[in-house]
């Protein structure tokens, strides 16, 4: 099957506008997209396939985004810091709460009622979600290196940073702090899988 340019062109929505396009979260039968700038893109999973902007949502730099069960997403909107959005209604996002961090929020992880924000120039921010109208800070911790992907294993936290692989072991009982950290001969930066 031939692709035309026209079809081709997921980084230019209906409205003609250019977007950078970064983390994507699924949700019931919507892929919604961070788009740099732009606020959210979202587009329907199965055809036409077609990616529709929506909003305006309140935020300024989304940068990565997923999905809280069937209704929230959570953003992590660049300078701005951590958003949830309800998307109950797809055509009308709105931003329910907030949580400012320093640095810069780059990537997002949901393990439990933990979150785990990337915030590139500070390290990896650790927040409750217990009450989703107050996101609440739990602990900063400080990496040698960018932090570019996350997934949570349970209790551990697993970091793509670079040229190392960190451990960040989590007890609900107690502090967080760095476990491992693993050199890679590659760069690593996927949050499912992790190279080296």
């Amino acid at each position: 099957m031939d692709i035309t340019p026209e079809q081709n062109e997921i980084g230019k929505d209906n409205f003609n506008e250019a977007v950078g396009l970064e983390g994507a979260a699924v949700q019931q039968k919507t892929v919604w997209f961070a788009a740099h700038g732009a606020g959210l893109r979202a587009m329907t999973a199965s055809p036409p396939w077609q990616a529709v902007k929506v909003g305006p949502v309140g935020l300024d730099d989304a940068w990565d985004a997923v999905a809280q069960g069937q209704k929230r997403l959570l953003v992590a909107d660049g300078a701005h810091g951590l958003k949830l959005v309800d998307i109950s209604q797809p055509d009308a996002p709105v931003v329910t709460s907030k949580l400012e961090l320093p640095g810069l929020s780059t990537h997002v992880a949901l393990g439990n009622a933990r979150v785990a924000v990337a915030s590139a120039g500070v390290g990896i921010h650790l927040i409750e979600l217990l009450d989703v109208t107050s996101p609440k800070l739990l602990q900063t911790i400080a990496l040698p290196s960018a932090p570019y992907g996350l997934a949570w294993l349970k209790n551990t936290l697993v970091v793509a940073g670079g040229h190392h692989v960190f451990a960040v072991e989590a007890p609900w009982d107690g502090p967080a702090e760095v476990m491992a950290a693993s050199p890679s001969k590659h760069f690593a930066m996927d949050q499912v899988a992790f190279y080296d």
